[in-house]
């Protein structure tokens, strides 16, 4: 169950080898085929090693070779928690995704209704997985979609089990666990094992694992009876994987166009072969050892080490590249590249941040001398949000009248070079039980608090003005607004209008301000 490596394909080619004159599927551009012309992978380089293989054909010996996986990796099952966690492992068996088409708030491709459907790419962040493209899940296994198939993929975990679509091939990544509503951050795995279903032709379903476009190793499934369970997984000394490709038989199970769904061949092996998988399990994907710490500050200069990649090309040099970093505030700054001492290639910049938080960084790395040969870095930026400067917070004392309503500036502040209105939000109490939010508008390096209100009645209230910087720091000011009530000249009786709509002369003027104590 645990030892060397027998279905290691050392030198494994990427391409797909097989009989052509039968509907074989190689995987889209963006996928393997297309990552092995190139050269730059996330990280410095690393040593694969021979990692411990576990393995089983048939129900039982399948089970305790899963088990004794996840024991090798230590910890317990994380399930779905949609954070990094310390130590454990991550399953995923597939029998949580709905048939209906109501499954991930409807973010579902559906094939067959009740029966067959396609899940989408992040269906699987909160417990670090991101795939390719669309695949498929099934509850009958795939009997609705291919007949012939009636038998072959009896659920290992009862009762959906997994399959390519359009293709035999899967590619699969590994990111920090993470709410799918939430950007990607790249992670790497200590390894990853699977339940396959129905391998009947030797050297054929397999599973390859990546450093980046760096291939660790290409094992093959071991071969069981039609039907059968079989599970291999391969566990690394450290964290290094960072995707998958797996490869189910030698024929799709059928193909789908959006409308029609097409049944391919029958499972005839050795010539052809349907196959299909149950459960995934593999070690907690975390942070790549070298990925660097972005630590800033609101307002204040960062300069450092974003991101580091290395490149199989043994005569690069860091004049080669040419990159733009997204800093996640809404602004990009060029990349400069060093190399490093374990063999990699450093990429630095420097920003100044304009907004608090945590913030996803990318990372654009292209190299000069082949147009298409890039790669994109992820990271993440801690920004500590600078909060309100006290010493520039001001409120306004108000005279106001009872049954008016008025708007007007309640308090101003500053704050750091960058700060925006949408930094801020503010709420004012008026002091009669009333509270409403206010308005932040900006004028130079001033902003200003707008509030409208009208007091029913005269008297003394007091103001209280709260800011909140990016919900990390709030700050209160309090001001006396004295409200007059309309007051009544003996001997006449004055309607409560605007002054101009009953001043006749400037002899009244005066008279009517005392009024209103304007």
């Amino acid at each position: 169950m645990s030892g060397s490596v027998p279905h290691f394909a050392a030198g494994s080619s990427c391409a797909y080898r097989g009989n052509r004159s039968r509907l074989r599927f190689l995987p889209r551009a963006e996928t393997l085929e297309g990552r092995c012309l190139l050269s730059l992978t996330p990280g410095n380089p690393v040593v694969a090693g021979t990692p411990t293989e576990f393995s089983g054909v048939g129900t039982a010996n399948a089970l305790a070779a899963l088990q004794s996986f996840q024991a090798a990796t230590g910890g317990a099952d994380n399930g779905a928690t949609p954070a990094p966690q310390s130590g454990g492992f991550r399953t995923i068996n597939w029998d949580d995704v709905k048939l209906d088409g109501t499954d991930f708030g409807g973010d579902t491709t559906v094939i067959n209704a009740g029966a067959t459907v396609g899940i989408p790419t992040n269906r699987y962040q909160e417990r670090g997985v991101s795939f390719a493209q669309v695949y498929a899940v099934s509850g009958d296994g795939f009997a609705d979609v291919n007949p012939s198939a009636a038998g072959l993929f009896p659920a290992f975990s009862a009762n959906n089990t997994f399959s390519a679509l359009n293709n035999i091939t899967v590619n699969l990544t590994f990111d920090q666990p993470s709410s799918h509503t939430t950007s990607k951050i790249s992670a790497s795995s200590q390894g990853f094992g699977a339940v396959f279903l129905n391998v009947e032709t030797p050297s054929t379903t397999s599973i390859e694992y990546f450093h980046g476009s760096q291939s660790l190793g290409k094992f093959f499934v071991p071969v069981g009876a039609p039907g059968q369970p079989e599970f291999l997984g391969e566990l690394f000394a450290s964290a290094i994987v960072t995707n998958v490709t797996i490869k189910l038989g030698t024929d799709a199970v059928f193909t789908f166009s959006g409308a029609a769904i097409t049944a391919l061949n029958a499972d005839a092996p050795p010539t052809a072969n349907l196959a299909a998988a149950d459960d995934f399990v593999y070690p907690e994907p975390v942070a790549s050892a070298d990925l660097p710490s972005i630590i800033g500050t609101q307002g204040q200069t960062f300069a450092g080490v974003v991101g580091r990649f290395s490149d199989s090309r043994l005569t690069a040099v860091a004049s080669n590249y040419t990159g733009i970093i997204d800093w996640g505030d809404g602004n990009t700054s060029p990349a400069t590249f060093a190399a490093n001492a374990q063999g990699g290639f450093d990429v630095s910049g420097t920003h100044t941040f304009s907004r608090g938080g945590t913030l996803p960084v990318s990372i654009l790395v292209q190299k000069l001398d082949a147009a298409n040969d890039q790669i994109t870095l992820s990271n993440l930026a801690k920004v500590t949000a600078l909060p309100v400067l006290p010493a520039k917070l001001h409120g306004h004392n108000l005279i106001e009248r009872s049954n008016v309503g008025f708007s007007t500036p309640i308090a101003t502040f500053t704050s750091v070079p960058g700060a925006g209105i949408e930094d801020f939000s503010a709420t004012i109490t008026w002091g009669d039980g009333a509270s409403t939010p206010g308005t932040i508008i900006r004028r130079g390096a001033t902003f200003f608090v707008m509030g409208s209100h009208s007091y029913a009645a005269g008297g003394v209230d007091i103001i209280t003005t709260t800011i909140e910087n990016a919900g990390q720091t709030t700050y209160a000011i309090s001001e006396k607004c004295t409200v007059h009530a309309p007051r009544i000249v003996p001997g006449r009786v004055i309607v409560h209008h605007a002054k101009k709509e009953f001043v006749a002369n400037d002899r009244l003027a005066a008279l009517v301000d005392l009024i209103f104590l304007r």
